[in-house]
């Protein structure tokens, strides 16, 4: 579809975490604008990641948006200015209490929705994890630790339903890393 032309972008802060923005385009053969909504926020980034003894920790904690609690891999979103590597072993110390010791490895980088949403989901894979026992976890996440080899059967059976962690449980099991 070329042609296409962003002639003014307008942004509506809703809160620290998102920003509505409102784009108007001149596409060919039409006369009037059109104007499409999407999200900015903050990139996501998740991590899959092994112990030693082939387990896999996940966590489960209450989700407003679905008004209901969820299994989902360890994460969250990227601070401002922060490397994606770093947001991967931070959160995965601050949720689970677990520390990376190799440097994890890129499973992809995504867009979640390029359709609505202007981010992108950064996914790692990382083996050999230790648990930190000076750790201290996020009160409002419970952990949750499976052994490898239910990972994918977690996602077949329904159990983890965030569409981009069982994306990236998928990669890592096609990659042959689970």
């Amino acid at each position: 579809m070329s042609g296409t032309e962003i002639v003014r972008t307008t942004r509506t802060r809703l809160s620290s975490w998102v920003d509505l923005v409102a784009k108007d385009l001149s596409n060919p053969g039409r006369t009037e604008l059109q104007t499409f909504h999407s999200f900015s926020q903050a990139d996501y980034v998740n991590i899959v990641a092994v112990t030693a003894d082939r387990r896999v920790p996940l966590v489960r904690q209450y989700r407003a948006a679905v008004e209901r609690y969820t299994l989902e891999l360890p994460g969250g979103l990227c601070e401002l200015k922060e490397d994606p590597v770093a947001t991967a072993k931070r959160e995965l110390m601050e949720e689970t209490g677990y520390r990376v010791v190799a440097e994890p490895e890129l499973l992809g980088r995504f867009y979640p929705d390029p359709g609505r949403l202007e981010n992108r989901l950064w996914g790692f894979f990382a083996s050999g994890i230790v648990a930190d026992p000076a750790a201290g976890r996020d009160d409002d996440v419970e952990l949750i630790v499976f052994e490898r080899k239910e990972l994918v059967h977690l996602v077949l059976d329904g159990k983890i339903e965030h569409a981009g962690h069982a994306g990236l449980i998928a990669l890592a099991a096609l990659k042959g890393l689970i």
